[in-house]
């Protein structure tokens, strides 16, 4: 993967490069290297890689820091314009961005109201 990285980096292919990043994170988070799979996404960031804020919010429910998850989300969501919000157009770049992280909320306010109401 870092070779991968390597070859996007000198093609100058941002957004294979913070994919990569996003890549590894997962993998990181997944084996609970919780701190390397923070770097990794302090990294996407810095290339602009679109689903970092995604990623971010699983790293913190995984290490059960659930509103640092449910306000990174909010504060992406914050970013797309109302009418992508109210369902009545796509993003034009990544039409998948929006709805993503709108499923990723709504499932983060699921399970913290049934954790507060249990």
């Amino acid at each position: 993967m870092a070779l991968r990285r390597l070859m996007f980096s000198a093609s100058d292919l941002k957004a294979e490069v913070g994919t990569c990043w996003l890549q590894y994170a997962k993998l990181c988070r997944a084996a609970g290297h919780y701190e390397t799979a923070n770097r990794a996404i302090l990294q996407a960031q810095s290339v602009r890689a679109p689903n970092a804020h995604i990623e971010m919010a699983k790293l913190f429910w995984d290490t059960e820091k659930s509103h640092r998850a449910i306000a990174e989300l909010q504060q992406a969501l914050a970013h797309v314009p109302a009418a992508v919000r109210a369902g009545e157009e796509l993003l034009v770049s990544n039409p998948m961005l929006g709805i993503q992280t709108v499923l990723c909320t709504e499932k983060f306010f699921h399970v913290v109201e049934e954790g507060c109401v249990s």
